[in-house]
């Protein structure tokens, strides 16, 4: 699948907990925000467009599918 580069801008708290969580599951920030968005889309989907509840983190993790390309340590 291609790729397309995208820059957001992103608060520094949730900056530090993304490059956390990319750090310790071995991949890349990119990896982490293309599955947070794939998980989001499929559960707005899911719930028929009705608002989200905020994830805790831990939460949120535990439902990120990083299986294939994980990053050499």
């Amino acid at each position: 699948m291609s790729s397309k580069l995208v820059a957001f801008r992103c608060p520094q708290p949730l900056l530090a907990r993304l490059d956390a969580a990319a750090k310790e599951l071995g991949v890349t920030r990119s990896r982490v925000i293309v599955e947070a968005l794939r998980l989001f889309i499929q559960t707005v989907k899911r719930r028929k467009g009705r608002v989200v509840p905020p994830y805790r983190g831990k939460d949120l993790l535990s439902q990120l599918n990083f299986t294939a390309r994980r990053r050499a340590k």
